[in-house]
Order: structure tokens, then C-alpha cells, then sequence
């Protein structure tokens, strides 16, 4: 297209000097070499995304009746004890007859580890992240008919920072009342009003390992027929963890790239860096969200290990205001140049790879919460001058 284009151009500038010609002019005073640098504009892309465009309620992203975005994460049979596994006693009694051999009995909850697999973006991530209210529900059936203490347990790891563990307190389960009601259903919750769940999550961690114990108390009553049931009961629980797109941040992401600018033209190619004068993208966005993002893009020489030259966005987006909960109350308007000089186009070259650094901040750094009804609207436009030289000769 670039191609096309400038032959284009070129054949318009011709006909435009020759139309000017008059036999009046002494061409001998001409240059025999003319040089053309014409500032092209084209339309390039425009947009308007909002979120009900892209999530799916049936998807891990969802968002409930007032459209607030949640990512629900679920994991099937992460408790599954059975009475068997209950081996080791706590506290054990000498009883008789049907209770003979039960006492105060610990079983242990094998570690399950959720992998967020997210490690490689959190590898170029740094700054400050906070999620304020995530949640773990825990669903369960349970079948025995004494009383269980449950100590669950996690830590959230991620490699360059120190682990952070739940801290939760023991939990009760319900307890069934054979016969009339064999089996219960419930649920548990953890949250940040009795865990450390939301630092584990604010990490954020690229993944969570769940483990802990269960301790069964047959001492709790004498029950004849429930000191029978016990051999048959099972616990059976599956957790739900629910994160609300509630956040604030002040990150900087930074991605390395091979130079893929260095190959923009192939070697057949009529064209190359050195036809441009300069090149120039200009943004007009319209942000509804509460997140303002800032570019930099530097060509890197990786073995001097030192930066060339670059080119900056510094308000590529700026964040929309927000009330007094973090909900976006209007949008914001930018209108950003991201400016490619010809010593930018020098330098391509000696590139081997291009260093990307985004900037993401929450309005006034503080916590945001993401809607579906936020909408972006956006038009970008390429502004070029090519490097034009005309031999008259």
C-alpha cells in the first residue's frame, strides 16, 4: 500500500510542477534535482468498545445485575474425605462397644494448586496492584454425622515476592441428623473480613496451593446409630472464587520485542526508512474508563545494552473521573501524537529489539471498579512526508 501510494503521489507532484511550467520561464535557472516532502494524511481507524460487547455471561468473565465485571474461577472437588481418611488420632479415647476405636480423628487435605498461568506477564509487571474484595465460597456436602472442625489453608506465590498465607480461622461445619436427614448441603465464605485473601490475590499470584486438615470429633455425643453412619459419611466440597474487577494500580508493564521495524521493508523492496522525512500517528480517544495508560517505545541496542533513541505517548489515554465508590462518572477526551523523527528512522538499524513500556494508572491511583457499560470511543489517522527526489534530468 505504501508503495502504491507514494507513485501515486509522485505522479501528482510531477503533473502539478510541469502544469506550472510557462514557456516564459528560464529553465536553465532551475535545479536539475528537485526534493518533495508533501505531509500525507490518511483516516486510519476508529472505534467505540464497550464491555457488553465482549463479555460473555457464560464466560470465567461475568458481571452481575448491576454490571459490575467479576472473573469467577472455579474448582471442583478440592476437599473429598472420606472416613477412611481420617487415620490419625488427635485425641483418642478407649471406648466400648459400637464407639470402640473412635476418638477426636485428623485427616489431611492434600495440597490442589490452581495455576493462574499468568507468569509471563507478571515477569514484566512492576508497580502496585490492589484487589480490595475478593471471595472463596466454599460449597459442601457433608455425610457424617459428628461435628468437623475444618482448618483450610493457602498460599499465594509468586516469585519475586514473599508467599502470603490465608489465615483463616478454623471452620465449623454443619452437621447432619440421621435418620431423618442423612446428607446437608452448605456453604462457607473467606473473605477479607476473616482471611488475608486479599493480599494473596493483590500479589497477584501466579498460582494459589489450598491444603489444610479436618478434625473429627466422635466425643462430641453418644449416638449409637451415629457411631454406625460414620463409616459410610463423606465430605465432598468444591470452591468458587470470585474477584471483583475493583481495582487500583500504579504499573508499569514493559515488554522486549526483536526489531520488527528493521524488516518493515524486504530486501526487493523500492523502499525503505530513509524515503521518510517522518511519520506520525495521531489518537482522539474518548475513554470511559478509570484507567489512564502512557507509552514509550525505545530502540535498544542489546549488546552495548543501551538505549538508542525513542518515541513517547505520554497521555495516550487519560483516565476518566470517578465518584466517591470508583465508579466512572463521564469520560475523558486525549488527543496524543506519537511523533517518528527521520533520527528515529536512523537509528532502526542499529536496533536489535524494541523495549514497549506501558504506564497504567487508576484515576488519582486510587481503587476503580470496571462496569460494562464503560465505553471507549477512539479514531487514529497515519500523518507521513515521504522523502521524494526528482531528477530532472
Amino acid at each position: 500500500m505504501i508503495r502504491r501510494l507514494l507513485h501515486i503521489i509522485f505522479m501528482v507532484m510531477v503533473l502539478i510542477i510541469a502544469g506550472c511550467v510557462k514557456e516564459t520561464y528560464d529553465m536553465n535557472k532551475l535545479s536539475s534535482k528537485v526534493h518533495l516532502s508533501p505531509a500525507i494524511v490518511l483516516g486510519a481507524i476508529n472505534g467505540d468498545i464497550s464491555l457488553i460487547d465482549m463479555v460473555d455471561p457464560n464466560d470465567t468473565l461475568v458481571f452481575d445485575q448491576d454490571n459490575l465485571v467479576k472473573i469467577i474461577i472455579k474448582e471442583d472437588s478440592v476437599i473429598d474425605l472420606k472416613f477412611s481418611d481420617f487415620n490419625s488420632f488427635k485425641n483418642f479415647v478407649e471406648l466400648k462397644g459400637d464407639d470402640k476405636g473412635l476418638g477426636q480423628m485428623l485427616a489431611n487435605i492434600e495440597p490442589e494448586t490452581l495455576d493462574i498461568d499468568i507468569e509471563d506477564v507478571l515477569s514484566r509487571i512492576t508497580g502496585d496492584f490492589i484487589i480490595p474484595n475478593p471471595t472463596i465460597k466454599l460449597y459442601y456436602a457433608n455425610s457424617f454425622p459428628f461435628p468437623i472442625k475444618l482448618k483450610l489453608d493457602a498460599t499465594g506465590k509468586r516469585n519475586d515476592k514473599t508467599p502470603v498465607d490465608l489465615g483463616r480461622d478454623t471452620l465449623i461445619l454443619s452437621v447432619t441428623n440421621p435418620p431423618d436427614q442423612p446428607n446437608i448441603m452448605d456453604s462457607l465464605t473467606i473473605d477479607n473480613t476473616n482471611s488475608s485473601l486479599a493480599d494473596i490475590i493483590s500479589l497477584p499470584p501466579e498460582e494459589i496451593i489450598f491444603f489444610g486438615t479436618a478434625l473429627l470429633d466422635t466425643l462430641a455425643k453418644k449416638d449409637k446409630k451415629a457411631s454406625y453412619l460414620i463409616r459410610t459419611g463423606r465430605i465432598i466440597g468444591n470452591m468458587e472464587i470470585e474477584i471483583p474487577i475493583e481495582f487500583g494500580m500504579n504499573l508499569l508493564f514493559a515488554d522486549t520485542l526483536d526489531n520488527f521495524l528493521s524488516d518493515a521493508f524486504d530486501d526487493d523492496s523500492d523502499f525503505s526508512w530513509d524515503d521518510f522525512d517522518s511519520f506520525q500517528m495521531d489518537f482522539n480517544v474518548d475513554n470511559g474508563f478509570p484507567v489512564g495508560v502512557s507509552l514509550t517505545m525505545v530502540l535498544y541496542d542489546s549488546l552495548t545494552q543501551s538505549n538508542i533513541s525513542s518515541v513517547d505517548a505520554d497521555d495516550l489515554l487519560d483516565a476518566a473521573p470517578v465518584d466517591n465508590f470508583g465508579r466512572a462518572t463521564g469520560s475523558t477526551l486525549s488527543s496524543t501524537s506519537v511523533v517518528f523523527t527521520h533520527d528515529f528512522f536512523n537509528s532502526i538499524k542499529m536496533a536489535d529489539k524494541v523495549i514497549l513500556n506501558f504506564a497504567l494508572n487508576s484515576t488519582d491511583n486510587e481503587v476503580v471498579k470496571i462496569y460494562t457499560d464503560y465505553r471507549i470511543k477512539f479514531d487514529a489517522s497515519f500523518i507521513f512526508k515521504p522523502n521524494i527526489n526528482i531528477d530532472l534530468k
